[in-house]
């Protein structure tokens, strides 16, 4: 448990992986690897990489994945040796978060704000009092061309 306290103070914090190696070195505690191992085997949850350029602006992925520059501002995709990444982004994919949150009664009672809030229409009091949600109460989902049975926000 206390590799997951750890860990957390990390992530909260935002520490750099320099500055958590370090604390990790002076503490005697396990390396950063090894800690995100045993997080990814606690949790389920399995990253993916995406290669990033230099600057970061991009992520090859999709259109950009063949791409050898970046099109924002031409630094390279990879380093000299033309196969390594300058840097690369670790991506939890949403589907298993949200798969973990559901099964969480205490995450799927907090999940359901949006549906028990009681709207005021002359009151914000957050998000779903804005301009754009309040018309979106009374909009139906359309994908592409085709209009939906079911409201935005409603329980299909």
């Amino acid at each position: 448990m206390e590799l997951i306290h750890f860990y957390a103070l990390k992530i909260d914090e935002g520490l750099t992986d320099r500055a958590f190696k370090k604390i990790c070195y002076i503490t005697s505690m396990n390396s950063l690897k090894t800690i995100q191992k045993h997080i990814q085997f606690l949790s389920g949850f399995q990253p993916v990489c995406y290669d990033c350029g230099c600057s970061s602006c991009v992520c090859y992925t999709g259109p950009y994945e063949i791409l050898t520059k970046c099109p924002k501002c031409a630094s390279d995709h990879y380093k000299t040796d033309g196969k390594t990444p300058c840097s690369y982004l670790e991506y939890l994919p949403i589907i298993p978060r949200l798969r973990a949150m559901v099964a969480n009664s205490s995450y799927a009672r907090k999940m359901q704000y949006c549906s028990k809030h009681i709207r005021n229409p002359r009151k914000i009091t957050n998000i779903f009092n804005g301009t754009h949600c309040l018309l979106l109460w009374e909009t139906c989902v359309k994908i592409g061309d085709e209009e939906l049975p079911e409201w935005f926000f409603s329980d299909p």
